[in-house]
């Protein structure tokens, strides 16, 4: 079977096509032919679109990548998802890695203060108008692919058809024993973080990260362990430049500049190291949306403490590889940072389900299910008179 998976291909900086590199290997290996059409960000251009279309129709099943910057933004003017899938032509499948019906204050994108004002005065509006495009585009694709509860129920909702839409956790990435035994002295010499206890936030940093709860339980715990926020910034743009700046002065004003090390931008080579000399992972993320940084984590089984998020309570469900604290409290997280330093067994034992977890949500079996959802769109695609 021919597919053509349509991501952000060739972009630095993102995740969505880590998660569709890993899924492609796989199903690669499985035997099926995956060709890739590249999508950029916040391209209008309706030209652009139809020749990616016209790329992605030469192949058995069309699977779309979805993230709103590759179809040009949320607002419902600007999104260009229908006129896209509207000139594919094998039946398509959609992975809805984010899910966001509606706008609130603050979420337009506009800069200028009074397309704010005048935008958060029509909400409501734009809330139809949200919904109503959010229909059109579960509309389309024979089957759609989420990786959360809080995803499926928000789609089944807006779905002509409830049942077209399938939850498959996201993928962890399969790490080989000799990545996973990487020197923990060593790697911790090469850091500068010698006979220090280091914690890790892995991951681009952005304002749905929750570091400033991991800065304020770090400021309570001993000198010798540390922060390591191994990422740099998502974007240069206004919300993630901010948000940075607000961070450094946050490390600043509570005196950690010496305890917090921000290593910018995380190569694939240098993960090992920073892997290894990580002696426990942090994930008190605020997003509804599944983490890429959290499955490698999992991958190299190291003991993480995440936040009660739904998506994190719904990784305990399948196996308790998590230990969980109350979201946003800084010291309920430095209660079990210095609780689980204190618990070798609880570390080794988070460790064994984190192995357990990558073992079966990999990407090997997370491709057989997808692969599943292919042969289940062509039957929908022929039944439905696409083919």
């Amino acid at each position: 079977m021919i597919v053509s998976m349509c991501a952000g291909w060739g972009q630095a900086k993102d995740g969505i096509a880590d998660y569709s590199g890993h899924l492609a290997e796989e199903l690669a290996r499985a035997g099926f032919d995956v060709r890739r059409t590249a999508l950029g960000n916040y391209i209008g251009d309706t030209a652009y679109y139809k020749k990616a279309a016209l790329e992605a129709s030469g192949a058995d099943v069309c699977h779309v990548q979805f993230n709103y910057p590759y179809f040009n933004g949320e607002l419902p003017y600007r999104n260009r998802f229908a006129g896209f899938v509207k000139e594919v032509k094998p039946p398509v499948v959609m992975t809805a890695h984010e899910v966001r019906v509606g706008f609130g204050p603050g979420m337009s994108g506009f800069s200028s203060g009074m397309m704010k004002a005048v935008f958060e005065g029509t909400i409501p509006i734009w809330n139809a108008l949200s919904a109503a495009m959010h229909k059109k585009m579960y509309a389309a694709p024979e089957k759609i692919i989420v990786h959360t509860d809080e995803h499926a129920r928000t789609i089944r909702k807006l779905a002509a058809d409830p049942d077209k839409v399938v939850l498959i956790p996201h993928g962890v990435p399969v790490v080989s024993a000799a990545v996973t035994e990487t020197s923990k002295p060593q790697a911790k010499k090469k850091l500068g973080v010698e006979a220090r206890r280091v914690v890790t936030i892995f991951g681009f940093i952005n304002p749905r990260k929750g570091h400033a709860a991991a800065l304020d339980a770090l400021a309570g715990l001993p000198k010798d362990v540390v922060l390591l926020i191994a990422g740099g910034k998502m974007s240069e743009d206004g919300a993630c430049a901010e948000y940075y700046e607000t961070l450094k002065k946050k490390i600043s004003e509570n005196n950690l500049e010496g305890r917090v090390i921000i290593t910018g931008y995380v190569g694939e080579k240098d993960i090992p190291d920073i892997m290894a000399a990580s002696d426990l992972c942090l994930a008190p993320f605020e997003s509804t949306a599944a983490s890429g940084a959290l499955g490698l984590c999992i991958g190299y089984h190291k003991p993480v403490i995440a936040s009660d998020a739904p998506v994190h309570r719904e990784i305990n469900q399948r196996v308790a590889c998590l230990e969980l604290f109350k979201s946003a409290d800084s010291a309920d997280l430095g209660r079990k940072i210095a609780g689980l330093f204190a618990n070798r067994h609880r570390m080794a034992e988070l460790s064994e389900k984190a192995r357990v977890y990558a073992g079966e949500y990999g990407y090997p079996n997370i491709a057989k299910r997808t692969a599943e959802i292919y042969r289940d769109a062509l039957a929908r695609g022929r039944a439905g008179g696409r083919l």
